[in-house]
């Protein structure tokens, strides 16, 4: 092993690191208060983002690299625009230093671990703290999501690497390690093993089920993937998002009281369906009218990869898939490089040949701003690419 160059910029020690998903950027957070986006390919700092008042301890790339958040020493955790190179806003809960942080596959939560020994799970589309989990007795280290986004793994100085059930909100167990400090925990791609970085330098890999030590070197991961998804009627709970605001919207989708929803974020179930997916389904003109007039909304996707925009266009409701199109269509003129954007066109791609298809009246205009939108600014992760 050699060295293969060496990035040099800051003006004291580096705290943390964090690489992109693509591998093709690094940043780096440190006791000078800054944090440097370095292009690997290039070999040479894309940028800096300056504005903190304390320590940068702890970055995590959202997936696609649209965020970046820092967490810091007093606490507080920035999220940073990409593309912008700009603070977005900041979130506050922690009373002591953020000591790691990581993104939920799809983007749409945070989960932050901290000297204060607690967990929390932050909401991005809303920008606020979602739940505390605690149980450590030490700081927390180390935190991580499951592949699939049911769990989160977190590892603490008290010796024990704890399994987060999300949809309960609860611990699922606990796994008492050999004696060393916990530096870096990942789950394996099957989450079927923990691996442990050490601070001595040392790996070793975890089973979730029996907590015994296995041998990485001769471990297969299963690679078995469910051809069909199916309905779990045991899914049907508020999971990881505040269990006042999701039993009132199902109280209302029950009812249909539609016009007293406030949030449309809400999703239900291990399919993921959102109260938009529902309102699609249903055909109610009035709901969309309403929401998007006086408020963008987002499109979540559902587990299957679709958007609400996919079953306004199977059941047939023109005026509806005419209205989302053009929320999207505001989105691209208004907010372009904001994190509302990346989360509604992350997978359009599954239900653009439907749209096409489809031949809407807003066809035209949406394909022009979608496919025409050219940029200078710099992102992480194609399709976008740099344009110097």
């Amino acid at each position: 092993m050699r060295e293969e160059y060496m990035l040099t910029d800051h003006n004291s020690y580096v705290a943390c690191v964090s690489f992109s998903q693509d591998g093709r950027f690094l940043a780096s957070g440190s006791y000078d208060k800054l944090i440097k986006i370095w292009n690997f390919i290039k070999k040479r700092e894309e940028c800096t983002l300056t504005g903190h008042k304390e320590t940068v301890t702890s970055l995590s790339f959202s997936p696609e690299c649209m965020l970046l958040a820092s967490g810091l020493w007093d606490g507080l955790i920035k999220m940073w625009n990409i593309a912008e190179k700009k603070e977005e806003y900041t979130l506050t809960g922690h009373s002591e230093k953020v000591t790691s942080m990581s993104f939920s596959p799809d983007g749409r939560f945070l989960a932050s671990g901290s000297e204060d020994k607690l967990i929390k799970i932050w909401n991005l589309a809303e920008k606020r703290e979602e739940c505390t989990l605690t149980g450590h007795s030490g700081i927390v280290s180390s935190v991580s999501f499951s592949p699939d986004g049911r769990f989160l793994a977190s590892g603490s100085y008290d010796k024990l690497i704890k399994i987060w059930n999300l949809a309960e909100k609860r611990e699922e167990c606990t796994i008492p390690i050999d004696p060393g400090l916990i530096e870096t925990i990942k789950f394996s791609s099957d989450s079927k093993l923990i691996i442990v970085k050490f601070e001595s330098g040392s790996i070793k890999s975890y089973s979730v089920s029996s907590g015994i030590i296995i041998d990485s070197h001769n471990y297969i991961p299963s690679n078995i993937s469910r051809k069909y998804m199916c309905f779990d009627p045991l899914s049907l709970s508020s999971g990881i998002q505040n269990y006042m605001s999701w039993l009132f919207t199902l109280f209302q989708l029950s009812v249909k009281e539609y016009e007293k929803i406030k949030n449309t974020y809400i999703t239900f179930s291990n399919l993921k369906y959102s109260v938009v997916h529902f309102m699609a389904v249903l055909g109610n003109t009035s709901f969309f009218q309403e929401i998007i007039e006086t408020k963008k909304t987002l499109l979540l996707y559902d587990a299957f990869g679709h958007s609400p925009i996919y079953y306004s266009i199977k059941c047939k409701y023109q005026d509806i898939t005419d209205l989302l199109l053009k929320n999207i269509c505001n989105l691209v003129e208004e907010e372009q490089n904001s994190y509302a954007f990346y989360l509604s066109l992350k997978e359009m791609g599954n239900d653009l040949p439907l749209i096409i298809r489809n031949s809407s009246s807003k066809l035209d205009y949406f394909l022009s701003q979608i496919f025409m939108y050219q940029t200078e600014r710099i992102y992480c992760e194609s399709p976008k690419k740099s344009y110097q």
